[in-house]
């Protein structure tokens, strides 16, 4: 029996370093959010460290973010009237008899989950990096504070 190639190599590669970016910032994020979660940096040799990490791996984690979004953009980011008729229908889940209609590479579900990623990235992204290096920004001191929120609030949403 063939194997059929659902994605290449490349793309495989990039979501295998999104991921585990995104692990990689998930721990060394928790632990630097609260006292209760410290123990989690000792995972990446302390809280400076982890911090240290938690900066350089959220570079990757948006160039990685950008690659996937370049290599999918034109089969998960465009929605079609089957893409509308499958979420309609929930995908066939929810009722036996229930035909779902044909899909591309991704159906309608993970075409919203990709796009809900790609926005949570930025903006993970941006709140990061004002995090990291307010001064660069010359922001008031309410808004870089609102931008802890917003970084925190972005994770509890996923």
């Amino acid at each position: 029996m063939a194997t059929i190639e659902r994605h290449t190599t490349k793309e495989r590669g990039v979501h295998a370093v999104h991921a585990i970016s995104f692990i990689i910032l998930l721990l060394t994020g928790i632990g630097l959010y609260d006292k209760s979660f410290f123990g989690i940096t000792k995972l990446f040799g302390g809280v400076d460290l982890s911090r240290f990490i938690h900066h350089w791996i959220g570079i990757v984690f948006i160039i990685s973010l950008f690659m996937m979004y370049f290599q999918w953009k034109g089969e998960a980011a465009v929605f079609d009237k089957d893409d509308k008729e499958w979420l309609r229908v929930f995908g066939g889940y929810l009722g036996k008899g229930v035909k779902s209609p044909p899909q591309g590479k991704f159906n309608a579900g993970q075409k919203m989950f990709f796009k809900m990623i790609f926005w949570a990235g930025i903006l993970f992204g941006i709140t990061g990096i004002i995090m990291w290096i307010p001064q660069f920004f010359s922001l008031p001191k309410i808004i870089v504070q609102l931008t802890y929120i917003l970084h925190d609030m972005i994770l509890i949403g996923l």
